[in-house]
């Protein structure tokens, strides 16, 4: 997952819902990343937010449209939120995703 991987500072986690229409059913509202992009094959340097996370490996992400993000430095103000929300939170492995496994 790693190669051609593109750097994300000052990054977040946030909702894919300012996306979707206001009739989206919950179990449709996924997680995206925004923040800066270093080196990004189409934009260059630029600000970004991502398509729905689809993997995670330690701080490698991979998004549904198949681009994967290498996690830099995380947005000051959602760091201390994570503190007070997440005491345990983990740097070497930032962000869980949940699956669903559909019977």
């Amino acid at each position: 997952m790693k190669e051609n991987a593109i750097k994300l500072d000052n990054w977040s986690v946030i909702s894919n819902q300012f996306r979707l229409n206001p009739y989206t059913t919950p179990e449709l509202i996924g997680v995206c990343l925004q923040g800066l992009a270093e080196n990004h094959p189409r934009l260059g340097d630029a600000f970004v937010c991502t398509s729905e996370i689809t993997e995670v490996e330690g701080r490698y992400v991979k998004t549904r449209s198949g681009t994967i993000y290498k996690l830099g430095n995380i947005e000051p103000k959602y760091r201390r939120l994570l503190k007070q929300i997440r005491p345990d939170w983990d740097y070497k492995k930032p962000i869980k995703i949940l699956t669903q496994n559909m019977v």
